[in-house]
Formats: structure tokens, C-alpha cells, sequence
């Protein structure tokens, strides 16, 4: 149970995945303000260098995506997610604590500290002159001064280094890890329920300057694209119909629904509703 519900996550939109932890990283804060007894106040300098180190650190676990595929394959990949769930929820408990402490040094109470969780806003706790020059915090010299605002450009540098590659990590992992999660799918809810599932996630997309995607419908084994054209034709040109074919035949996710019994079809229609074409791809067209 928990294995199927990983997989239907990790099929989520970036951005969804994106507010997903962000809403962990959230609760943290939350919890944070609940259980957090610390009294400390901390400058700017010190909140960002703290905050841009705790940045570092979260990007160095998200290294734990690369074990993607090994845990779809080795079905724990429910425990892959929660794990990461977990991190950004201590990575939100930490950053609430220094918001609070830098909350406190620039408005004499911890209740300002939400600011650190709301995008641009956050410069506003960053940037606020502290109330009390003499307030107490941490002495850590490197982290003081010039050299505590170069120790946080330099985390921050190292987090988005570490950020980059590991995007492009996963990217080189993409098409594999697709065929896994579509295989997994395919074996814990079935060809329908999967067929649906895919279709719900795809937006109106435009393709070029002529050709917008409006949506992608699932009829029991049936994926339809559905196209509007925004020019006059009459119907598509044989050699753009098979090289559409080719494509759909060789593009590795397609291919195992096309081998799992799926007909893809394209339809294509003009401004007025009109139908122009349909292109339909099946195993036997494609000779598996």
C-alpha cells in the first residue's frame, strides 16, 4: 500500500513536488514554535550565514534522489520519500529556530519569524537592524562581520553547485527511471487506472506556433492527444504522420504502454472544431 502511493507522488508535477516539501519544510517551522525554548537573538550576519549553511545541507541530501531507480526496483521507494519527507521537516525546524532568534533580535519577540517562510518577505527578517546592539548570541567570529556574510554566499554557492548537478544527475537518469515508475504502475493498478492517471497530468501545452496541446483523454486503453491547429489544412502531410509514428514507436515511455496494450492516438482539430486528422499508433503498427 505504501509502495503504491510512493508511486503515484513521484508521478506528481515538479511544482507539486516543489510545494509538497515546502509544506514539510513548513511543519518544521511550525513545530519549531511549538517546542523551541531558546531565548537567543541573532544578528543579520549570523541568520545568514546559519540559514544559507542549513541551505547547503539540505541540498547535500537531496543526493538521496539518485537512489530513485534501486528503490523502485527494491520497493522501498515509500521509504525513500518518507525520509526525505523527514529531512525537510528538521530542515524547517532549524530554519524556524534561527528566524525566531532573528525575529527576536529585530523585533523583540519571536512572532515575526513567519517572515522566513514566505518568499521576498524573508529579505524583510534579513535585512531589519537589530533593536538591541548588545543583544547576546553565538560567538563564532568567522561568522561575524564580512567574513560571516562570505561564509554564507559561499554555502549558498556550494548548495546551488550541488543543486545543479544533481538536476542534471537525474536528468541523465530520466527516461530510465520513467520506465520503472510507468512498469510499477503498470503492475500495482493496471493499464486503465494508469492510462487515467497520466492523462490528468498533462496541461495544455503549445507546441509550436501553429500546434497547441489542449489536453490527453483516457478511454479504458485508449490515450488520446488531442491537438488545435491554428492554421488552414486539410490533412496532415504523410511524411510529418510517419515520423510521428517513428517518434511515438521509439520514445521509451510510449513504448511500454504501447507493449502493454495501449492505442495511442493524435487527433488533430482546427480553430472551428473541425476535425483535420487522427493518427493512431498500436504494437502491430509499430511491429513489436
Amino acid at each position: 500500500m505504501f509502495e503504491d502511493q510512493a508511486i503515484k507522488i513521484l508521478n506528481f508535477s515538479e511544482i507539486t513536488l516543489t510545494y509538497l516539501f515546502f509544506g514539510f519544510m513548513v511543519v518544521g517551522g511550525i513545530v519549531a514554535g511549538f517546542f523551541s525554548r531558546s531565548k537567543t537573538k541573532i544578528p543579520r550576519t549570523l541568520y545568514f550565514a546559519y540559514s544559507s549553511f542549513l541551505f547547503l545541507c539540505i541540498s547535500a541530501f537531496s543526493f538521496i534522489w539518485l537512489l530513485t531507480i534501486p528503490a523502485l526496483t527494491g520497493g522501498y521507494l515509500w521509504l525513500l520519500l518518507f525520509i526525505n519527507g523527514v529531512l525537510f521537516i528538521i530542515y524547517g525546524y532549524f530554519y524556524g529556530v534561527i528566524a525566531m532568534a532573528r525575529s527576536r533580535d529585530a523585533y523583540g519577540n519571536a512572532k515575526q519569524a513567519f517572515l522566513a517562510f514566505i518568499p521576498l518577505a524573508n529579505l524583510i527578517l534579513l535585512f531589519k537592524a537589530s533593536q538591541n546592539k548588545l543583544a547576546t548570541s553565538p560567538t563564532i567570529t568567522i561568522l561575524t562581520g564580512a567574513k560571516g556574510i562570505l561564509v554564507g554566499f559561499l554555502a549558498i554557492f556550494a548548495g546551488s553547485a550541488l543543486s545543479v548537478f544533481l538536476e542534471r544527475e537525474m536528468a541523465s537518469l530520466e527516461p530510465t527511471e520513467q520506465a520503472e515508475t510507468l512498469d510499477n504502475l503498470l503492475a500495482a493498478q493496471g493499464l486503465e487506472t494508469t492510462l487515467k492517471q497520466i492523462a490528468s497530468e498533462v496541461f495544455p501545452q503549445q507546441l509550436d506556433e501553429t500546434t497547441l496541446l489542449k489536453k490527453v483523454e483516457a478511454n479504458k486503453t485508449e490515450l488520446s492527444y488531442i491537438y488545435e491547429v491554428s492554421v488552414e489544412i486539410e490533412k496532415l502531410d504523410p511524411s510529418a504522420i510517419t515520423a510521428l509514428i517513428q517518434q511515438n514507436c521509439n520514445y521509451e515511455f510510449l513504448t511500454h504502454l504501447i507493449k502493454a496494450g495501449t492505442t495511442i492516438k493524435h487527433i488533430y482539430f482546427r480553430l472551428d472544431g473541425s476535425r483535420i486528422d487522427t493518427v493512431t499508433v498500436t504494437r502491430q503498427i509499430c511491429n513489436y
